[in-house]
C-alpha cells in the first residue's frame, strides 16, 4: 500500500479508538498495553516484510 511502517499519529489514533470502544471488564490502560504490543508485533513483521522485498 506505500504506507508508513511507522505512524505516531495513526497508532494514536488507534489506541484512542480502542480505548473509547471498551466496554471492559480490561481497564483502558490495560486495553492501550495489548494493542501497543499488537502495533509492535505487526511493524515488526513490516520491516521483515521490506528487508526480504530490498534483498531480493
Amino acid at each position: 500500500l506505500g504506507l508508513p511502517v511507522y505512524d505516531p499519529a495513526r497508532e494514536k489514533e488507534v489506541l484512542e479508538n480502542v480505548i473509547q470502544a471498551n466496554p471492559g471488564p480490561l481497564p483502558p490502560d490495560a486495553i492501550q498495553r495489548l494493542f501497543e504490543r499488537v502495533i509492535d508485533e505487526t511493524r515488526s513483521l513490516e520491516r521483515q516484510k521490506y528487508q526480504r522485498r530490498t534483498k531480493q
